[in-house]
């Protein structure tokens, strides 16, 4: 018997980036910043926001 696969995608994911209300340092952050910080094969665990960029 053949079987034929169709690939129907039905979702997809979101996120939501909350900043706390007192920050007053952070006004813009970028995809980018958000893969660096994330990204599954980063050799270094980020922790501090000058690692992911000159903020």
């Amino acid at each position: 018997m053949e079987l034929n696969i169709i690939e129907v995608p039905f979702a997809s994911d979101g996120i939501a980036i909350a900043v706390n209300p007192q920050n007053d340092w952070l006004d813009c952050l970028k995809v980018q910043d958000l893969k660096e910080i994330w990204h599954a094969a980063n050799d270094q665990t980020v922790e501090k926001w000058h690692q992911v960029s000159d903020r």
